[in-house]
């Protein structure tokens, strides 16, 4: 036993020392944020790095995380900030659970819920809720638990947040789990996987890991429980997580108690408890306490002979061991955990022949076991998990009645809107057509006028041409009986002045003188004549 304690011991150190890498690793984002903190007033950014670093402290110091959390709350409240103060109660609540102090934890998310509830933040009412239903698996109010998931889970399906769906989902898990429904709660981890990896969540896909391999545990397939734990073991010391690294520590442990290789399996929870302490995990601590019991009985049993009991210092460590998990357990009413402690004293007292002490240990036993699995509780799970499945189906019908609704207005204002376009045609194609008709009508109007004017006006001009014949016709006779009128006497008078030129001065004289005289004087009259009927024609 010595040396399975001092094997354990050494293992310990080791294991202590992966865990060291951890809290050096989350050690970084917290002295980042610290280094920040100063050059902030007191404004809603400094709220922020006082919660973000509770959140952070959660992974190594929940005491910290409590009090930087109360600092953000503080000052959110002095600013009046709901958002704030919703995500400080978040925080603090988050350490307070991790401490195994249900009822406080309790009351941070209750109070964060009232706040984001008025506010109307979907995505933190799923988140609170979902804390809620944890904290009540911790404590084996099942039926409490689900209520809550089932309702984080609807939110958070209706709004898209696969990051809460993913936790959601785990929960559910988890609640299978404990009561020892493995393939449902498989079920509900493997989608809690396949959505943490499509994230690419660390954290997270270490978690969902860790619930696969100890459900395979439970089924005592050890090589898949080792198998999975182990990968949840590497991220978490990649990412720096003390407490899912020290769980994790403690379901490879018990892994390996269950396959028999006790030394092992004790070096294990040695390593888990150091981490465990370090960071005040009650629920951790216990469960170690417990398992190590149980591993020391079962060293003794495999190499006690027959009608051998526990004595001394063997009989000592083994009880001590078993007190201290009941101890915590009882502390933080961790029923499902209370009651593995409860039967495995039970059968160490059968097994020392203190079959009082037994019996009585076998009956609280039985009763934490029926308060966890009691029918009652067994039938309001399937009762929330139908009007769930109802919900969901209820909700998925009534978004398509609304999608149908919402497509049939689309598909009346669309006719609306040809039946418009078309009308609109319609008065365009009218309007365009009157202004043809009216155009059309002006058009021959003006054509008609302008024929009517066309043919006044060759009238016109006919009359003018004729009466501009007849005037050239009177001109032409006038000019004709005027150029005779005056040529005869013009005749005579050049004729006068030709015989002159072959008769002498006298007989010109005295008969061709008068002749002249006469015929100038016929001329004159012929002259005025012409000039007379001249003006007669221009007045008619």
């Amino acid at each position: 036993m010595k040396n399975i304690v001092s094997g354990a011991a050494i293992l310990g150190l080791v294991m202590f020392a992966h865990a060291a890498l951890c809290q050096m690793q989350g050690q970084q984002r917290i002295d980042s944020l610290l280094s920040e903190l100063p050059h902030h007033r007191e404004d809603s950014n400094k709220v922020k790095i006082l919660y973000n670093l509770s959140y952070d402290y959660f992974y190594i110091n929940f005491d910290e995380g409590i009090k930087c959390g109360q600092q953000g709350l503080q000052l959110a409240e002095k600013l009046n900030w709901d958002y704030g103060k919703g995500n400080s109660l978040i925080a603090i609540g988050m350490n307070l659970r991790a401490k195994a102090d249900y009822p406080a934890a309790l009351t941070c998310y209750y109070k964060a819920l009232t706040i984001f509830e008025k506010s109307g933040e979907q995505d933190r009412i799923a988140m609170v809720m979902g804390r809620i239903g944890f904290i009540n698996t911790c404590q084996s109010n099942y039926s409490k638990a689900f209520e809550y998931e089932m309702k984080a889970l609807s939110i958070d399906e209706k709004i898209g947040n696969n990051y809460g769906l993913e936790r959601d989902l785990e929960n559910i898990g988890e609640i299978y789990s404990a009561q020892g429904d493995f393939p449902e709660a498989l079920k509900y981890y493997f989608k809690a996987l396949k959505l943490a990896e499509q994230g690419n969540w660390k954290r997270r896909i270490a978690v969902d890991l860790t619930e696969i391999g100890e459900v395979y545990r439970l089924q005592h397939n050890y090589d898949s429980a080792l198998g999975y734990s182990r990968r949840a073991l590497e991220i978490n010391q990649a990412i720096g997580d003390k407490l899912d690294f020290s769980l994790v520590l403690a379901h490879i442990g018990k892994t390996y108690q269950q396959k028999g290789i006790f030394d092992t399996a004790l070096q294990y929870y040695t390593a888990a408890i150091k981490v465990s302490e370090e960071v005040k995990d009650k629920d951790g601590i216990g469960a170690c306490y417990r398992e190590i019991g149980q591993t020391y009985f079962s060293v003794f049993t495999a190499h006690a002979t027959n009608g051998s009991r526990l004595e001394g210092s063997n009989m000592s460590n083994i009880l001590a061991c078993i007190h201290k998990s009941i101890e915590i357990d009882s502390e933080v009413h961790n029923l499902n955990e209370l009651q593995h402690a409860y039967k495995t004293l039970s059968e160490i007292q059968a097994y020392n022949h203190d079959y009082q002490a037994s019996l009585e240990s076998h009956k609280k036993y039985i009763e934490c076991r029926d308060s966890v699995f009691s029918a009652e509780k067994t039938k309001t799970i399937t009762s929330i998990e139908l009007e769930y499945a109802f919900n969901l189906q209820k909700d998925s019908l009534n978004t398509q009645a609304r999608v149908t609704e919402e497509r049939l207005k689309i598909e009346k204002k669309n006719r609306r809107k040809e039946q418009l376009y078309y009308m609109s045609g319609i008065v365009v194609l009218l309007a365009f057509s009157l202004f043809v008709i009216r155009s059309n009508r002006t058009q021959r109007k003006l054509n008609n006028t302008i024929t009517t004017l066309v043919n006044e006006q060759e009238k016109t001009i006919e009359q003018r041409t004729a009466a501009l014949n007849q005037s050239n016709q009177k001109l032409r006779e006038l000019i004709s009986f005027n150029a005779h009128q005056i040529r005869e006497p013009l005749t005579r008078i050049t004729g006068a002045f030709l015989v002159k030129q072959h008769i002498d001065k006298d007989e010109f004289y005295d008969e061709y003188l008068p002749l002249l005289e006469k015929a100038s004087n016929d001329l004159d009259q012929a002259i005025k004549d012409v000039l007379e009927r001249t003006q007669e024609n221009l007045h008619t």
